[in-house]
């Protein structure tokens, strides 16, 4: 894998913990415009910040059907902790424009991040990471709720849940109707148990 340690690498480009938020908007980079998030979290191992921005780099930079590469943001937050054991956080978010990123967007960005998920969650499996265990209605429910409130600014007590399924071991469907007349699709899964995936699409009824 491109992410391995190097000798030029140094600790302060590795980190042990990892979100990568992909949204997709109308036109303008900002939470309000927001169609669409895909999401993977991840924690354990050490992965190298470059691998990750190169990783999400490549799916705005990908031709839409007029040949042209979608308008992107990246956005790169390092948190790092040395009280008693030491911790990296790294949070990546990417705005892709999706009235022109008519190739990139919805599919194209989840099967993405799924292929980058998929490598990470391979070397937590080799290196023993304990995979977590099964999602019940409960965890979908609390995740779900979660990335409403902190990606589309929906307070979760005005959310009225319109169904739950929850697929065992590892995956989960989730609707709301929210304010506005808007309704969200959200789809969990965690791969082997390791990285945790999820997509919401926002609609208007």
């Amino acid at each position: 894998m491109a992410d391995e340690p190097s000798a030029e690498g140094g600790s302060r480009s590795y980190a042990d913990q990892v979100v990568v938020s992909v949204r997709i908007a109308d036109a303008a980079p900002i939470d309000e415009q927001v169609l669409e998030v895909v999401e993977i979290e991840s924690h354990g191992a050490a992965w190298h910040r470059d691998w990750l921005v190169a990783e999400i780099e490549a799916i705005p930079n990908a031709d839409d059907k007029e040949g042209f590469p979608a308008p992107y943001t990246i956005e790169v937050q390092e948190n790092r902790h040395e009280w008693g054991a030491s911790a990296a956080v790294l949070a990546i978010t990417s705005f892709i424009g999706g009235a022109v990123a008519g190739g990139v967007i919805g599919n194209g960005a989840y099967d993405s991040l799924k292929l980058v998920g998929r490598k990470m969650a391979d070397r937590l499996r080799i290196s023993g990471l304990v995979p977590v265990p099964p999602m019940n209605e409960g965890d979908a429910l609390e995740r779900s709720q979660a990335l409403l409130a902190a990606r589309f600014g929906e307070p979760v007590e005005g959310l009225k849940l319109v169904s739950v399924e929850v697929r065992p071991p590892h995956a989960a469907s989730v609707t709301y109707r929210g304010s506005r007349d808007r309704v969200y699709d959200c789809d969990l899964n965690i791969e082997d148990g390791l990285v945790i995936f999820s997509r919401v699409r926002r609609r208007q009824e």
